[in-house]
């Protein structure tokens, strides 16, 4: 097959696949739910044993066997071949620069009902402005007397909104100033009409929308009800603090009282589209990282079930690096917590799956000298409308398949050996590449691969593909990069 007809039946037909996730990744939960349960997909069609784990200790790494584990909204899959002694690393995340639910206690001002919103990550908060919001995330409820347990949510429904004031009112403001809390408030509805919240008023549009409603896949949501409490009504005492409470609670099924604490997203409630002339641009929240997270998974998956295939018609087992999938949260706000690529959590997990093989801790420490992580993250598409901002080389063009990203001063970590194997791997698949880097005298953004590459020790190499409008509502990407990246990422696993 060809490197043209390979990137059709790559990007066309499989579009699909990435284009539902998007749809049902609004926060890092839910990406990585999806992982998870993508991964659980694999391995019933590759025949491949799937051991979900709760932590690093006591598992054993069965030969030819898949080790996951999710913690919040990072997951980490590893298939652990029959002979190993070498590792290779798709790293990658799955939170986006975003609005987060500052409290979920509302309040009301001007006859509107209102909850405030928090800036995540180096958000570009102008193009959330005049954006339909829905909320999504994760709450924490009492399972029993000590026990707490997560549920994932999702309201699907264009909620919220918040909007800039009439140019006529602001014809001095400054798009950089510092805000103040009230502007990052998000408007909820008429604070008298607060019932239109849960229920939407029995208006035949209401009510039509409710219907088209899809529920959050893992967790059944329970029929709307106008019934409301009377403290929650509006009129008399007015508007009830607890009201997106209540309707949280509703949405998951799990009493108010019971609710201990909430982290969610405010998303644009706008789907993932394919636009612009012959197809050829996709438009979405979240590129940023979801398009390497995802491609980086899909990749995952098609590597697995062709080992599988290759596994069956050979005689004699060769040896096989450890092959790691590792979907990390909270890059955007410096990768810090026990979620984040800076804890010690991938690298306790590999030492576990060596351990589980019948290696002991010198073969895992030798690894790092023959393996190879990839830090996948998006790149920065050379805009035709600002070229200044680029310099006059090194400027990756959208639809022009992968980016090698490399900075003087290890932003992206990129090492001249790392840099070659990936070039190889590229070449050897025809999957076609550039370079990027920041214009001379500036300062780039950075990714996981610097922490990674000091935690472990191991070469890395920092990719993507190019994209525009990086940190905003909507960001723009080439269909056939995302073609290119699956492909990558299959290749990277060494199955092509």
């Amino acid at each position: 097959m060809n490197e043209e007809s390979c990137i059709q039946e790559s990007y066309e037909s499989k579009l699909a696949d990435i284009l539902h996730l998007f749809e049902e990744s609004p926060t890092a939960y839910h990406a990585a739910w999806q992982a998870e349960q993508h991964i659980e997909k694999i391995s019933e069609v590759a025949g491949i044993q799937l051991h979900a784990v709760t932590d690093v200790l006591g598992f054993k790494a069965s030969p030819h066997s898949l080790i996951s584990l999710r913690l919040g909204g990072s997951f980490f899959a590893m298939y652990v071949p029959k002979k190993f002694c070498s590792y290779k690393i798709w790293a990658c995340h799955s939170d986006s620069p975003a609005l987060k639910l500052h409290s979920v206690q509302a309040e009301e001002d001007a006859g509107m009902a209102l909850v405030t919103s928090e800036p995540y990550g180096g958000i570009s908060y102008e193009s959330f402005l005049g954006r339909e919001c829905s909320l999504a995330g994760a709450l924490y409820y009492k399972a029993g007397s000590v026990k707490v347990s997560e549920k994932l949510f999702d309201l699907k429904r264009p909620l919220f909104i918040n909007v800039p004031p009439a140019l006529h009112l602001s014809r001095v403001a400054s798009l950089a100033k510092v805000r103040s809390e009230a502007e990052y408030r998000m408007l909820m509805g008429l604070a008298d009409n607060v019932e239109n919240i849960k229920n939407m008023g029995g208006s035949s549009e209401g009510a039509a929308l409710l219907a088209s409603a899809e529920a959050w896949k893992p967790f059944e949501e329970p029929a709307m009800n106008s019934a409301r409490p009377a403290d929650e009504r509006s009129g008399g005492g007015g508007l009830s603090p607890e009201i997106l409470l209540s309707c949280l609670a509703e949405n998951t099924g799990i009493r108010k009282e019971d609710i201990l604490s909430v982290d969610a997203n405010f998303y644009p409630v706008e789907k993932p589209r394919v636009i612009g002339l012959g197809e050829s641009l996709l438009a979405a929240r979240g590129l940023d990282n979801l398009g390497m997270s995802f491609t980086g998974l899909l990749g995952f998956g098609d590597a697995l079930k062709e080992i599988t295939k290759q596994a069956a018609t050979k005689k004699t087992e060769t040896e096989q690096p450890l092959l790691v999938y590792a979907l990390f949260n909270h890059e955007e706000v410096g990768s810090r917590s026990n979620e984040g690529a800076a804890s010690a959590l991938l690298k306790d997990l590999m030492e576990a799956a060596f351990r589980g093989a019948g290696h002991d801790r010198d073969v895992y420490l030798a690894a790092k000298f023959n393996s190879l992580i990839a830090s996948a993250d998006m790149a920065h598409g050379l805009h035709p409308n600002y070229p200044s901002l680029h310099g006059k080389k090194r400027r990756p063009h959208l639809g022009a398949g992968m980016v090698i990203k490399k900075t003087p001063n290890l932003e992206y970590v990129s090492s001249a050996a790392a840099e070659a194997k990936m070039k190889a791997i590229f070449q050897q698949h025809n999957i076609p590449y550039s370079l990027y880097a920041p214009k001379p005298g500036s300062r780039s953004g950075s990714t996981i691969g610097p922490i990674l590459a000091s935690l472990l020790g191991c070469q890395t190499v920092d990719i993507g593909f190019a994209m525009l409008s990086m940190h905003s509502a909507r960001e723009l990407a080439a269909c056939k990069d995302i073609g290119y990246a699956r492909l990558a990422a299959q290749a990277f696993f060494g199955s092509l």
